[in-house]
């Protein structure tokens, strides 16, 4: 008998998912739903010994609604019906309806643009065999293959040895060849003894001047049995095409049609592991499946498909240990705290935000600026971040001290010069959570500081190149300088002020942003009244 726990609120299956497994509730209570016209709708409460999930609730081969754990739940999974087959078809229709699955459930893409070609190259593994670790190249060229949308071949290089320990020096080099071959991808690796399982790893052409749910970094480790089967391939494309950055518009619309294909299938796969994986190797395949998962939740906003990355990243954790993948281990972390932030920016759950926080935190016990520089401030400003979020709830001002201790710490790594857009990110935050800071101490000094970092920001995030974002920081700068007016009973910085707010304005309003373009009219209107107020002062002699 097949037992499987879930925590409150974790996602069993998601409406609209290839049918497979149905289940027996042996403990709790899980709650089927279905999206609606009007949201999400109740179906049942089902509690210990009743079924769900088998092949009448489904609707074309797929699953008619989401069913997720209510409190802590166990569930059994029960044998498939004795259709006279062997279950031999079963994983052609899996397959089959896991074309378009997420197509269906979350919406067409963009039409706008063509779909592109991903290119991916698979530098020769090196083994003790060189035959064989040839064979296992093209082996892995041939389980990307024959797919409309991207092209996989095998290149003659291979890394020297001892140059993987090295990730800098080994993404320089992997993006020299990308480059030489025209191509987005490049996946490179080893087999270690006895020999049994390939270790693989992944560099995209593309540098990724954004920290994304799921971000995969040179160290993330794919492992595979060598020689790995048909239904492995789907594992394979998914975490590969997660690990690629697209370089344009097209590149992006033929890398996502190829996701929504793959995604699927890659979860059925991962649900069904073979038992002879170890424990760290389950643990590795289940952490790539995160980040594939999260960086489709990014790009798609699907709340439940983040619930599947946490629950798929605490799988990971399940297997890892600190002291033996210590990289990897605060990397889990890391990426479970963003899809957890993200998925608090919906909800505002602060149970949610403090489980983020907790994640960032234990990610930053492993993390060092001096050996993961990148890493290390992207964890930083997300901690930052949502400390801030935190104080805006609870009104602890150790929170926003913490906060912007984080953010200045981001601002050790990322600079104008190497990261533009997360430097730029960074002083926002800064900005936002020094204005908190400012106002509760009525500190004018840490207002000017506010009111700095916006303006830095603005040089990065012009109109032209970042229209939403120059809004939103045309909207701090705009309260860091009102506030600053306001305590100094200063016209300059009021002035100011209201300029930046009608610029934030005018743009939501001339893009249709209301909710947006009333709170900088507001902001706007308190700005003015303020200044005419101050005009009409007489002034002392």
């Amino acid at each position: 008998m097949t037992k499987r726990d879930f925590r409150d609120g974790d996602v069993i299956f998601l409406e609209n998912d290839p049918g497979g497994e149905a289940y027996e509730v042996m403990k709790g209570a899980v709650e089927l739903s279905r999206i609606g016209a009007k949201g999400r709708l109740r179906l049942a409460l089902l509690n210990p010994g009743q079924t769900f999930g088998g092949k009448e609730s489904l609707e074309n081969g797929l699953r008619a609604a989401t069913a997720r754990a209510v409190g802590a739940a166990v569930v059994k999974v029960l044998p498939p019906p004795d259709d006279g087959n062997n279950g031999a078809p079963a994983k052609q229709e899996a397959g089959a309806a896991s074309t378009g699955v997420f197509q269906r459930l979350f919406g067409a893409l963009n039409l706008g643009a063509r779909p592109g070609r991903m290119e991916v190259r698979v530098a020769i593994l090196p083994g003790d065999v060189k035959e064989a670790a040839e064979e296992q190249t093209q082996h892995l060229v041939a389980a990307l293959g024959g797919r409309r949308r991207l092209r996989a071949r095998a290149l003659k290089q291979t890394l020297p040895p001892g140059f993987g320990g090295n990730p800098a020096a080994v993404t320089a080099l992997a993006r020299q060849w990308l480059a030489e071959a025209g191509a987005d991808l490049l996946i490179w690796g080893d087999i270690p003894r006895p020999g049994t399982t390939l270790h693989l790893k992944f560099v995209s052409a593309e540098t990724e001047d954004e920290d994304i749910p799921g971000l995969f970094s040179p160290s993330t480790t794919l492992n595979l049995p060598v020689g790995f089967g048909p239904e492995f391939a789907a594992l394979l494309l998914a975490v590969s095409l997660a690990a690629a950055t697209p370089k344009d518009e097209t590149k992006s619309r033929g890398l996502a049609l190829l996701q929504e294909e793959t995604l699927a299938a890659a979860i059925a796969v991962v649900k069904n592991l073979p038992k002879d994986l170890t424990t760290r190797e389950r643990a590795a395949i289940h952490m790539c499946l995160g980040n594939a998962m999260a960086r489709e939740s990014a790009r798609l906003g699907s709340p439940d498909l983040y619930q599947m990355a946490a629950q798929t990243y605490r799988k990971a954790l399940e297997g890892m240990s600190r002291e033996d993948s210590a990289l990897d281990w605060a990397l889990t972390h890391k990426h479970l705290g963003a899809v957890l932030q993200a998925m608090a920016e919906r909800s505002g759950d602060e149970e949610v935000l403090n489980a983020a926080a907790d994640a960032f935190s234990e990610a930053l016990k492993e993390l060092a600026k001096e050996t993961h520089p990148f890493e290390w401030a992207a964890t930083q400003n997300r901690l930052g971040m949502t400390l801030y979020k935190l104080d805006l709830i609870s009104g602890d001002t150790e929170l926003i001290k913490q906060a912007l201790a984080a953010f200045q710490n981001a601002l050790q790594v990322f600079s104008r010069a190497n990261s533009p857009r997360l430097w730029a990110e960074a002083l926002n935050n800064f900005a936002q959570a020094a204005q908190i800071l400012g106002e509760q101490h009525r500190n004018p000094e840490v207002l000017e500081k506010a009111a700095n970092a916006c303006r830095s920001a603005l040089e990065v995030r012009t109109k032209k190149s970042a229209p939403l974002q120059w809004a939103a920081t045309q909207n701090n700068l705009g309260s860091a300088l009102f506030l600053l007016g306001k305590l100094k009973k200063d016209l300059s910085p009021l002035t100011e002020a209201a300029e930046a707010f009608q610029k934030a304005h005018d743009f939501y309003k001339d893009h249709g942003a209301e909710k947006m373009a009333a709170i900088a009219k507001k902001n706007l209107s308190h700005a003015e009244r303020l200044l005419e107020k101050h005009a009409l002062r007489p002034k002392k002699s």
